[in-house]
């Protein structure tokens, strides 16, 4: 299997490799952090990270399934998986 994670703080990629290292340690893993997308969000609102997070998310979807660490992305998480089932939000909102 190959997953992609897509953080926005770097702190996250150590937690969720030794997860994935634990149960699921033949599967290939990629991460992709993006904290501007956290710090727009949190200044200009989600719409103002729409398009930018969508790019990311669909270059991330060749894997097997695109996993999403940050709440405050839920809602654009949420949105681009309704057309897109291998794409998850992590966290509760």
């Amino acid at each position: 299997m190959n997953i992609a994670f897509l953080h926005t703080a770097q702190v996250h990629v150590e937690t969720f490799e030794a997860l994935v290292q634990e149960l699921a340690p033949q599967s290939k893993r990629t991460h992709h952090v993006a904290p501007e997308l956290l710090a727009s969000a949190q200044t200009d609102g989600l719409k103002s990270i729409t398009a930018q997070t969508f790019e990311i998310l669909e270059k991330l979807q060749t894997t097997d399934a695109v996993l999403c660490t940050c709440s405050t992305l839920g809602p654009l998480v949420d949105s681009f998986a309704q057309t897109n089932p291998n794409v998850f939000e992590l966290t509760a909102h």
